[in-house]
């Protein structure tokens, strides 16, 4: 009968997805989207984590030359590169640059008398990642500084500096030739590598 060819016909051309098709190209591109997301923030952890240790690097070195023009290190602690914020957040009013904070009233921040001290044997101000390891709004560090440990007979000095991630020592770069002494992991999953740098008061 014509009419039955004709509905024949009209069966055999449709075309369309089954809703099994539908899910596989779902599943797919939500593959697809977790590799490249994963893919990114392997990039840009590696990218922070290289301009910290750079920056850590050159302030090592300048240091080290301060050291030997002045027969000691700096005998005061002080974040070291520029635009660090306040508080926790980095979002305080406050005008003073923060990189540490011990306790509520306790901490380290930008230092003038130190970077005017350093300023002769730098070009620039190398600048860490500002990436954050915190336990509490009052027990967190930032970024990278120079810290002096007066508790030690005599002082000493420090370089420390907060990478992204939970890391061991042994995990922490080498900067500088320096291995790091010691990391500290936060509630937060940051790292902070530790590096000896010297007595501050003289060879």
């Amino acid at each position: 009968m014509p009419g039955a060819r004709y509905t024949e016909r009209m069966t055999k051309t449709r075309s369309g997805f089954t809703l099994v098709e539908i899910m596989a190209v779902i599943v797919i591109i939500a593959i697809l989207a977790t590799v490249t997301l994963v893919t990114y923030n392997g990039v840009t952890t590696r990218a922070r984590t290289g301009q910290t240790v750079s920056a850590a690097g050159q302030w090592i070195k300048t240091l080290q030359v301060y050291r030997a023009r002045n027969g000691g290190y700096p005998a005061m602690s002080g974040c070291l590169g520029s635009s660090y914020g306040y508080n926790m957040d980095g979002l305080g009013s406050s005008g003073i640059g923060q990189c540490r904070q011990d306790s509520a009233s306790s901490g380290i921040t930008s230092n003038t008398t130190l970077n005017t001290a350093l300023a002769t044997y730098l070009t620039g101000q190398p600048t860490p990642a500002m990436i954050t390891g915190s336990n509490t709004a009052t027990n967190w560090r930032r970024g990278l500084y120079y810290y002096v440990d007066t508790s030690a007979v005599p002082s000493v000095s420090r370089v420390e500096f907060v990478l992204e991630g939970g890391l061991a020592a042994s995990d922490c770069p080498t900067v500088g030739q320096l291995t790091a002494t010691t990391a500290t992991t936060y509630a937060n999953g940051n790292t902070m590598c530790s590096y000896l740098i010297g007595n501050t008061s003289g060879y």
